[in-house]
């Protein structure tokens, strides 16, 4: 299942008190990631992914994706165990006149598909 979000970052978003939005997951792994910063943020938009509390991507914690024009895309198997696994986008604004977007794709594979894939059809 692949699920997508916007991530509307105001100006009033900082490192400290980033914005965010959260959503429930069903169990399964990530296996896809994308992460897209459109033209026009010249680097001032900044974004990170958790679960639940713990930062996922990128994977060192410390950082955070930014870019303008731009697709981070990267395949991955992390595992969501839970019957619901928070996810939640943040992301803080280095600019003080606009608001910045940045989309968010995963893709989640069902634990059925993880633990008894479909090698023929």
């Amino acid at each position: 299942m692949d699920y997508f979000w916007t991530l509307e970052i105001p100006t009033t978003a900082t490192e400290a008190e980033p914005y965010f939005k959260d959503s429930l997951l069903p169990p399964g792994r990530i296996t896809e990631v994308r992460v897209i910063f459109i033209p026009g943020s010249s680097g001032t938009a900044k974004c990170r992914i958790k679960h639940n509390e713990r930062v996922i991507y990128p994977t060192n914690p410390d950082e955070w994706y930014s870019g303008d024009d731009i697709m981070i895309e990267f395949a991955d198997n992390y595992p969501l165990p839970d019957a619901q696994n928070k996810i939640i986008l943040e992301g803080y604004n280095d600019s003080i006149k606009y608001l910045h977007r940045v989309f968010v794709g995963l893709t989640v594979k069902p634990l059925s598909d993880v633990l008894y894939p479909t090698f023929f059809s």
